[in-house]
């Protein structure tokens, strides 16, 4: 099974922080859960680009706050394609551009363009839309990748019938 988590660190990080506030949400990150061999794995995106981590050590330092599987569309083929980005870098100064997006929006009222998006890197809600190329996910269809935060990601999936809230995540 492949699922879609959203997550926040245990202890207390300014990078997250900043995230959670430009983006209203509860959490600040959001990673793709599966496993390999039987072993529970997480791939995401983070500092220090696109990579796994075993579930384990994921959550010695993240707090699972929200985990979805979808209830409709089968992943793996995106899967596929996504993991064809793990070694690709994290892309700080496309956040830093997005979050500029995000304030001029809220504070303005105006729309901007993000000036330093990379197409050579990417953020983590960025990363997971991935799992989605062919927009077969009604809740994800109108979605730009390199223009889509965490908070708008996780209230497609609470809000859809396209997925289904594991509870307790797992």
């Amino acid at each position: 099974m492949i699922t879609i988590m959203f997550t926040r660190p245990k202890h207390w990080s300014l990078v997250s922080a900043v995230i959670k506030w430009i983006s209203d949400s509860p959490v600040s990150h959001v990673a793709i859960g599966t496993d390999l061999h039987g072993v529970p794995i997480v791939l995401g995106a983070d500092a220090q680009g696109i990579h796994p981590v075993t579930r384990t050590r994921f959550l010695a330092e993240s707090e699972v706050v929200e985990e979805y599987a979808t209830t409709k569309v089968d992943l793996e083929p995106g899967f596929k394609r996504a993991i064809e980005h793990m070694g690709e870098k994290y892309d700080f100064a496309g956040l830093l551009g997005f979050g500029l997006v995000k304030l001029a929006w809220r504070w303005l009222r105006v729309k901007v363009r993000n000036p330093w998006t990379s197409p050579r890197a990417m953020w983590c809600s960025e990363f997971v839309l991935h799992l989605d190329e062919q927009h077969l996910i009604a809740a994800w269809s109108k979605f730009q990748p390199e223009a889509t935060d965490v908070e708008f990601l996780r209230r497609a999936c609470e809000g859809s019938d396209d997925f289904r809230k594991l509870v307790p995540p797992v």
